[in-house]
């Protein structure tokens, strides 16, 4: 039985993985994010934040984030390489589609809650990500009571 179980676990895995995956996209709402925002264009961006923590709706994206300010939006992928990717391409949140930000704390950790015009779930990411972003939010950012 050991033996049967262990020739048939890597293909368990694989399939695994890839339903993990695809629960987390659906959970998370990045798979509706992603047929609105989806960008295939991130390799103009150069200002890359990796191995970042965040929260899309109830999913919680731990320290597989890479994220990047630019001019046209806030550009959010997953990574390291192919493994967080399936079910995850790359967005460009365009700053316009931003309705507000509020600061706050996820347990020790200073966060962003972000809230988008067209999508009913929060995201949360840490600060100090948005630090070069103030210039495209304008008076969207809001500090905790």
């Amino acid at each position: 039985m050991q033996q049967a179980f262990q020739m048939l676990f890597p293909f368990l895995l694989v399939p695994g993985w890839f339903g993990a995956l695809w629960s987390a996209a659906q959970l998370s709402g990045w798979a509706k994010l992603a047929a609105k925002y989806r960008c295939d264009e991130d390799a103009s961006v150069e200002s890359w934040k990796g191995w970042r923590w965040g929260k899309f709706g109830i999913a919680s994206y731990k320290r597989c984030l890479w994220i990047a300010v630019t001019p046209k939006g806030l550009h959010i992928k997953t990574g390291p390489l192919f493994l967080f990717r399936p079910f995850h391409p790359p967005l460009l949140i365009p700053w316009s589609k931003i309705r507000s930000v509020e600061e706050s704390s996820y347990w020790w950790l200073r966060t962003i809650k972000i809230r988008l015009t067209d999508f009913d779930k929060e995201i949360m990411l840490e600060r100090r990500i948005l630090d070069d972003a103030q210039r495209f939010l304008g008076d969207k950012l809001n500090p905790s009571h």
